[in-house]
Protein backbone atom coordinates (compact mmCIF):
# COMPACT_ATOMS: atom_id res chain seq x y z
CA UNK A 1 0.00 0.00 0.00
CA UNK A 2 1.09 3.62 -0.74
CA UNK A 3 1.01 6.19 2.15
CA UNK A 4 -2.27 7.61 0.09
CA UNK A 5 -3.69 4.10 0.55
CA UNK A 6 -2.87 3.51 4.36
CA UNK A 7 -3.97 6.97 5.19
CA UNK A 8 -7.80 6.51 3.48
CA UNK A 9 -7.80 2.91 5.30
CA UNK A 10 -6.78 4.12 8.62
CA UNK A 11 -9.33 6.92 7.38
CA UNK A 12 -12.17 4.40 7.37
CA UNK A 13 -11.22 2.53 10.22
CA UNK A 14 -11.37 5.27 12.50
CA UNK A 15 -14.47 6.54 11.11
CA UNK A 16 -15.63 3.29 12.14
CA UNK A 17 -14.49 3.26 15.49
CA UNK A 18 -15.54 7.24 15.80
CA UNK A 19 -19.04 6.31 14.60
CA UNK A 20 -19.79 3.22 16.47
CA UNK A 21 -18.85 5.85 19.80
CA UNK A 22 -20.98 8.22 18.68
CA UNK A 23 -23.86 6.20 18.14
CA UNK A 24 -23.40 4.21 21.79
CA UNK A 25 -23.87 8.04 23.30
CA UNK A 26 -27.01 8.34 21.63
CA UNK A 27 -28.37 5.02 22.71
CA UNK A 28 -27.08 5.47 25.71
CA UNK A 29 -27.77 9.32 26.38
CA UNK A 30 -31.24 10.18 27.64
CA UNK A 31 -34.07 10.25 25.60
CA UNK A 32 -36.05 13.52 24.70
CA UNK A 33 -39.34 13.81 25.89
CA UNK A 34 -42.13 13.05 23.95
CA UNK A 35 -43.37 16.30 21.25
CA UNK A 36 -46.36 15.81 21.80
CA UNK A 37 -49.56 13.22 23.08
CA UNK A 38 -48.83 11.07 19.65
CA UNK A 39 -45.58 10.01 20.21
CA UNK A 40 -45.42 9.62 23.99
CA UNK A 41 -48.73 6.66 23.09
CA UNK A 42 -46.47 5.54 20.49
CA UNK A 43 -43.68 5.45 22.60
CA UNK A 44 -45.26 3.65 25.56
CA UNK A 45 -46.53 1.04 23.36
CA UNK A 46 -42.84 0.41 21.69
CA UNK A 47 -42.21 -0.14 25.10
CA UNK A 48 -44.75 -2.05 26.64
CA UNK A 49 -46.62 -4.59 23.84
CA UNK A 50 -45.32 -7.05 23.58
CA UNK A 51 -45.36 -9.46 20.35
CA UNK A 52 -45.18 -13.18 20.94
CA UNK A 53 -42.27 -14.51 18.13
CA UNK A 54 -43.15 -18.55 19.23
CA UNK A 55 -40.72 -20.91 20.92
CA UNK A 56 -41.16 -18.68 24.24
CA UNK A 57 -39.70 -15.76 23.06
CA UNK A 58 -42.09 -11.91 23.73
CA UNK A 59 -40.39 -8.81 22.64
CA UNK A 60 -41.26 -5.32 21.82
CA UNK A 61 -40.75 -3.48 18.80
CA UNK A 62 -38.15 -1.27 21.77
CA UNK A 63 -36.06 -4.53 22.37
CA UNK A 64 -35.93 -4.90 18.33
CA UNK A 65 -34.49 -1.11 18.56
CA UNK A 66 -32.44 -1.70 20.94
CA UNK A 67 -30.61 -5.07 19.48
CA UNK A 68 -30.35 -3.57 16.09
CA UNK A 69 -28.91 -0.11 17.52
CA UNK A 70 -26.39 -1.85 19.58
CA UNK A 71 -25.66 -4.53 16.81
CA UNK A 72 -25.06 -1.43 14.68
CA UNK A 73 -22.23 -0.24 17.06
CA UNK A 74 -20.78 -3.57 17.38
CA UNK A 75 -20.58 -4.11 14.30
CA UNK A 76 -18.47 -0.70 13.30
CA UNK A 77 -16.39 -1.11 16.49
CA UNK A 78 -15.34 -4.99 15.43
CA UNK A 79 -14.54 -3.40 11.81
CA UNK A 80 -12.87 -0.40 13.01
CA UNK A 81 -10.46 -2.74 15.55
CA UNK A 82 -10.04 -5.32 12.49
CA UNK A 83 -8.84 -2.96 9.91
CA UNK A 84 -6.71 -0.90 12.57
CA UNK A 85 -4.58 -4.34 13.45
CA UNK A 86 -4.40 -4.94 9.96
CA UNK A 87 -3.00 -1.90 8.80
CA UNK A 88 -0.04 -2.99 11.83
CA UNK A 89 0.74 -5.51 9.05
CA UNK A 90 -0.25 -3.65 5.55
CA UNK A 91 3.65 -3.36 4.66
CA UNK A 92 4.15 -7.01 4.59
CA UNK A 93 1.94 -8.35 1.91
CA UNK A 94 0.14 -5.33 -0.51
CA UNK A 95 -2.31 -7.90 -2.20
CA UNK A 96 -3.71 -9.32 0.86
CA UNK A 97 -4.36 -5.56 2.02
CA UNK A 98 -6.16 -5.10 -0.66
CA UNK A 99 -8.20 -7.76 -0.35
CA UNK A 100 -8.78 -6.34 3.16
CA UNK A 101 -9.73 -3.06 1.42
CA UNK A 102 -12.40 -4.53 -0.50
CA UNK A 103 -13.97 -6.89 2.49
CA UNK A 104 -14.07 -3.30 4.52
CA UNK A 105 -15.48 -1.49 1.64
CA UNK A 106 -18.05 -4.19 0.99
CA UNK A 107 -19.25 -4.18 4.43
CA UNK A 108 -19.50 -0.20 4.77
CA UNK A 109 -20.93 0.11 1.51
CA UNK A 110 -23.43 -2.27 2.76
CA UNK A 111 -23.94 -0.32 5.55
CA UNK A 112 -24.43 2.71 3.63
CA UNK A 113 -27.18 1.77 1.35
CA UNK A 114 -29.08 0.51 4.15
CA UNK A 115 -28.45 3.95 6.26
CA UNK A 116 -29.34 5.79 2.71
CA UNK A 117 -32.49 4.15 3.26
CA UNK A 118 -33.58 3.84 6.80
CA UNK A 119 -31.59 6.50 9.18
CA UNK A 120 -31.10 10.18 8.67
CA UNK A 121 -28.43 12.02 7.88
CA UNK A 122 -25.46 12.07 11.11
CA UNK A 123 -25.20 8.08 10.81
CA UNK A 124 -25.03 8.26 6.62
CA UNK A 125 -22.27 11.02 6.80
CA UNK A 126 -20.25 8.72 9.12
CA UNK A 127 -20.73 5.67 7.36
CA UNK A 128 -19.82 7.38 4.11
CA UNK A 129 -16.65 9.06 5.42
CA UNK A 130 -15.69 5.42 6.24
CA UNK A 131 -16.65 3.45 2.86
CA UNK A 132 -15.19 6.74 1.27
CA UNK A 133 -11.80 5.45 3.24
CA UNK A 134 -11.49 1.94 2.74
CA UNK A 135 -12.36 3.21 -1.18
CA UNK A 136 -9.54 5.11 -1.52
CA UNK A 137 -7.46 2.71 0.09
CA UNK A 138 -8.52 0.12 -2.45
CA UNK A 139 -8.27 3.06 -5.60
CA UNK A 140 -5.13 4.07 -7.09
CA UNK A 141 -1.55 2.88 -6.84
CA UNK A 142 0.79 0.51 -9.21
CA UNK A 143 2.53 -3.00 -7.46
CA UNK A 144 5.51 -0.95 -7.96
CA UNK A 145 4.09 1.91 -5.46
CA UNK A 146 2.39 -0.54 -3.38
CA UNK A 147 6.24 -2.66 -2.93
Amino acid sequence: MNRFQRISFRTGAIACIVTAFIHLVGHFGPRPPAANETEATLRKLMETYRQDLGAGFERTMMDFLKGFSLSFSLYLLVLGTLALLLLRHSSRDASFMRRASAVCLFGTGALLVVSLVYFFLPPIVCVAVATAGFAGALAGGSQAEES
